[in-house]
């Protein structure tokens, strides 16, 4: 847990402080000097730069703070702050009924398990994709031949 004396990871920009440091590279600057202007890192210029460019001015708008890195994370500390505890493996076919058979009373609380619980299996759908994905691609190419200073000496 970090402690007020640390300093944030990343610092966060206004919208508006965001907006200035890409309309200054779109007037010209390079992403760099900007960012600099801005009171921001070279590399905070260029992820800006890339976001106004895939999204436009829309995509510099604040992101809902939700960690979409670790959603089995989060849904495991959502049941265990209310006392829902697993004692088997986790994270099994087996878990995954329980999950099911979770129930909450309160609306809010529902809301926010639905929601991590959908999020667990998107990123689950999502990574078994990318293993098919990976899989079929290594199984049609073609193996790379061994260079002459790795072949067998005679």
């Amino acid at each position: 847990m970090r402690n007020a004396t640390q300093l944030p990871r990343r610092m966060r920009f206004s919208f508006g402080s965001r907006c200035r440091l890409v309309g200054l590279v779109l007037a010209g600057e390079s992403p760099s000097s900007a960012a600099a202007a801005c009171g921001a890192s070279r590399a905070t210029g260029y992820r800006l730069l890339q976001r106004y460019r895939e999204g436009g001015w829309a995509a510099l708008l604040d992101r809902p703070p939700v960690p979409r890195r670790q959603p089995r994370h989060r849904l495991s500390k959502l049941l265990l702050r209310h006392g829902a505890v697993y004692d088997a493996t986790a994270w099994t076919r087996a878990h995954d009924a329980w999950l099911r058979k979770q129930r909450f009373q309160g609306g809010p609380l529902a809301i926010v398990f639905d929601e991590c619980y959908s999020r667990m299996i998107d990123a689950k759908t999502r990574r078994d994709t990318a293993a098919g994905r990976i899989r079929d691609g290594a199984a049609t190419t073609q193996p790379i031949p061994a260079s002459a200073h790795a072949r067998a000496r005679p």
